[in-house]
């Protein structure tokens, strides 16, 4: 009990620096310190073993006092938006080209529209800046799919330009609150656009002003607190003016002039109630990892810092964050190849949690950042479709029946309603979720990472077990690489392929590396979201849950589950596309307007590009060229040997998996007899993921299509590590897992037959 005032502070420093809006915010969790939070209680919910940790009495008042102080502040952080947030402005905007009169913009940042307003905001602080993507707006309904056909002017964009530009978009925002009681008693207000503002009922106009910011001093009297500020941009023609801008300062300090405190008390007894719970979880938690657990886990706190610090001073953030999740991770499992403990996954998962206050604090965006997307690009319509999903309480997502992939649109959904409105905490948890899965991989498939595996081995032994805990632990390196620096910014973009990134390990794990029935109900599902994510998953996720159906040891129920897997999947997307779109069927290939005709369709030119035009590969030189171009993407060919970063970060994974599967492959054809089933279908998996692209044209979305197949390619070479070899018969008997000959000690006669 002597860590207790260390956890205390620790926990102190990391709620400190929260503000009162951070307390009493509600929903979503979009600070930093609330994700922590989170994360931390979420495996205490999940985990029966950590709950054994927890400091808490399993009877009396004391535990129910516990469950209503965590129960008490969810409640209160739940309903905090119905009396009006704590120390913030109301805003409410409007696109302007819809109608100004209507209602509110339906945004992320209050997802249970209990307001009424598009969001809070602390201070009313936006600089001029030259386009909306350069401000400091952060305006995530300006993705709806009602915006869709505005477009940014990149570099490459081909699409008709209809109407104004998505950069210099026209709109419209209302402020209300109150001042606090030390407000200054001149305001000044620099702004680009035109409005009005009116502090205790006196109004004072805003004109227009588009060539550049213009400051007007509003002063008050002390009982002048009421505040209502409007903001219209509406520029007549396209220029290089700079783009709409408020700010509401003190005209002496120029510094922004905050909102009073309504609810002081309560958020007294929110941040005393979120110290004495996360006391107690931190505690639970470091009584789990134990001592020998926590220098691994400080150590890769420290690395996976110096590597974002790094990051940060080079001006590559979004890369230097995803490199500190990756050297967080790939540090605790060198320590355990080292020397194995108890509780990995979960000395993995505190360094990935302890490294978000620093990514946030060296972030380059606050966590409400949004990423604007161009025009005609697949991130945007997902984005689009979640915000529809948001305006209408529905769940048809935009389309009543699925052209995009389905499931896509529910997740950004449920991230976004879940972090809010902005990009950068949705996306380091899908970081880490990967690093995590990874790590899952690892525990369940290698022997040698798990404690108890390697509790009383002798040294000979360990040391003949090390080749293949180093070959494992490059692979996880490889892994790592690939998705958290190679490809990382298509998680940034919401690309559909990303969330299979880490569903597919995570279920190999769970399927093939573990014998609960919850695991193999959490592992059907993630392949049942596998499929509604990308269709084109389906042959490796059939092959997949083959493979587990073939496991011996309650056969009937591996079948049920798998075969429940399947149905639920495809019968979702079926279901919908019936209920919404009167049309059974699972992907529409081309999207209609109202008149029948045809807006969208999968054109493709490549010589391949169905299957009935494989055969021609065998007649047609040109075909069979294309055929080879295209086996020549798939494999990440031609090899270019030049040492630049953005060679070197994409290259090397996908390479050096590659060659890495090429080994396991060969290791399971000499090894042929020695090698069990499962192994075999396992190093087939990356042909079955890969393999549609053949016929498909590859490079419509290159590199992110094939990275599922890379990422299975690693899978596979840690199951063949770990899982591939079957035991030599003696006295054979059938394993739980494998259903092969196990090694058995021998039976003793009895006395009475035995010589001598």
């Amino acid at each position: 009990m002597s860590l207790l005032p260390l956890l205390l502070l620790l926990v102190l420093a990391l709620l400190l620096p929260m503000k009162s809006d951070d307390l009493f915010n509600g929903i979503p969790l979009d600070s930093g310190a609330e994700a922590v939070g989170l994360l931390l209680i979420v495996p205490l919910l999940l985990s029966s073993a950590l709950r054994r940790h927890w400091p808490v009495p399993r009877r009396g008042w004391r535990l129910w006092g516990t469950y209503a102080v965590v129960v008490g502040v969810i409640v209160l952080k739940g309903v905090a938006l119905g009396g009006g947030a704590d120390g913030v402005y109301a805003a409410c905007y409007r696109a302007i080209a819809p109608a100004v009169g209507s209602d509110c913009e339906r945004s992320f940042a209050d997802p249970l529209r209990v307001s009424g307003s598009t969001r809070f905001e602390p201070r009313i602080d936006v600089p001029p800046a030259q386009s909306l993507a350069d401000s400091k707006w952060d305006l995530d309904w300006v993705n709806r799919l009602g915006l869709n056909e505005r477009h940014f002017t990149l570099p490459g964009t081909s699409p008709p330009r209809v109407g104004p530009p998505r950069e210099r978009l026209p709109f419209a925002v209302e402020w209300s609150g109150t001042l606090s009681e030390s407000a200054p008693r001149i305001l000044l207000v620099r702004y680009v656009g035109e409005g009005e503002i009116s502090v205790g009922g006196r109004l004072r106009r805003l004109p227009p002003a588009y060539a550049g910011p213009r400051e007007v001093e509003v002063p008050r009297a002390a009982d002048q607190q009421e505040l209502r500020a409007a903001l219209a941009f509406a520029p007549s023609a396209e220029r290089a003016d700079p783009y709409a801008a408020f700010e509401l300062l003190d005209a002496e300090t120029r510094e922004p002039v905050a909102a009073a405190d309504r609810h002081p008390l309560i958020s007294l007894v929110i941040l005393i109630g979120t110290l004495g719970v996360l006391a107690t979880i931190l505690l639970a938690y470091l009584r789990a990892v134990g001592r020998a657990g926590a220098p691994r886990f400080g150590l890769a706190v420290v690395v996976g810092t110096a590597v974002t610090i790094i990051g940060a001073a080079a001006g590559r953030v979004p890369e230097g964050r995803a490199a500190g999740i990756a050297a967080c991770v790939f540090v605790v499992l060198a320590a355990q190849a080292w020397s194995p403990r108890r509780h990995l996954v979960l000395t993995a998962f505190l360094a990935l949690v302890a490294l978000v206050p620093t990514t946030a604090l060296l972030a380059e965006s606050e966590a409400s950042a949004v990423i604007y997307h161009p025009f005609g690009e697949d991130w945007l319509a997902y984005q689009g479709h979640a915000h529809e999903i948001l305006r209408d309480g529905s769940l048809e997502g935009g389309e009543p029946v699925f052209y995009y992939q389905p499931a896509m649109r529910y997740v950004l959904f449920a991230g976004h309603a879940l972090f809010g409105a902005g990009d950068v905490l949705p996306v380091a948890v899908a970081m880490g979720l990967f690093a995590l899965a990874v790590t899952l991989c690892l525990v369940r498939l290698i022997p040698g990472f798990a404690a108890s595996s390697a509790a009383g081995v002798s040294p000979r032994e360990r040391l003949r077990r090390s080749p293949g805990l180093l070959a494992a632990l490059a692979v996880v390196a490889l892994l790592l690489a690939l998705v958290h620096v190679g490809v990382e910014r298509f998680v940034g973009y919401g690309a559909s392929e990303a969330p299979t990134w880490f569903l597919m390990p995570a279920a190999v794990a769970l399927l093939l590396g573990a014998g609960s029935r919850a695991a193999w109900a959490i592992g059907c599902a993630l392949v049942g979201g596998l499929i509604t994510l990308r269709l084109e998953t389906l042959p490796a996720a059939l092959l997949l849950l083959v493979l587990f159906s073939s496991l011996a040891g309650s056969r009937r129920e591996r079948v049920a589950w798998a075969a429940g897997a399947v149905v639920l999947s495809l019968g979702a997307i079926a279901l919908h596309n019936v209920v919404y779109g009167s049309e059974l069927a699972l992907l529409r290939a081309e999207v209609t307007d109202a008149d029948g005709r045809t807006v969208v369709g999968v054109g493709n030119d490549s010589g391949v590009s169905a299957l009935g035009d494989l055969s021609a590969a065998l007649t047609d030189s040109t075909a069979r060229a294309e055929l080879v171009a295209q086996v020549e993407a798939i494999l990440y060919l031609p090899f270019d040997a030049s040492l630049t970063r953005a060679n070197l970060t994409q290259r090397l994974p996908f390479h050096g998996l590659l060659l890495a599967w090429v080994a396991a492959v060969a290791f399971v054809s000499v090894r042929w007899r020695e090698t069990t089933w499962v192994a075999k279908g396992v190093a087939a998996l990356p042909l079955v993921v890969l393999g549609p692209f053949v016929a498909f044209d590859v490079a419509t979305y290159y590199p992110r299509q094939i990275v599922l197949g890379y990422v299975t390619m690693g899978i596979a070479v840690i199951y063949v590590l770990g899982r591939g070899r079957r035991s030599p018969p003696a006295n054979p008997v059938k394993s739980e897992e494998e259903g092969l000959p196990q090694h058995v000690a021998p039976v003793p006669a009895p006395a009475a037959m035995r010589g001598g």
